[in-house]
């Protein structure tokens, strides 16, 4: 259960994120799913690091920042890859195929 208590937050910030984005304020809401970034690592939540990864690379990609977008798509892959998980691998294959 603790660990659980010690992610919230932390989702709560890439829903901020996610927010943000959406609501145009590019800037906040990258600052926010960095943030959440940064937590999923600091507890050890590889693959909501990764699928948070995914959220900053759509979002770079975007506004024109492909390169820190082709970085944030290299940096989900191989935990995404171990998981299997098919919603975010198609998720991945797309956003590298737009990246190309």
């Amino acid at each position: 259960m603790e660990a659980g208590l010690l992610a919230l937050p932390v989702h709560l910030d890439r829903l901020e994120g996610r927010s943000a984005i959406a609501s145009g304020q590019l800037e906040r809401g990258l600052e926010a799913l960095g943030e959440a970034r940064e937590g999923f690592a600091r507890v050890g939540a590889a693959w909501e690091r990764a699928r948070t990864d995914l959220d900053l690379a759509d979002a770079l990609s975007a506004s024109g920042r492909v390169e820190e977008a082709r970085a944030k798509v290299d940096a989900a892959a191989p935990d995404l890859e171990r998981a299997g998980a098919l919603i975010e691998l198609d998720r991945l294959r797309s956003l590298r195929d737009r990246l190309d």
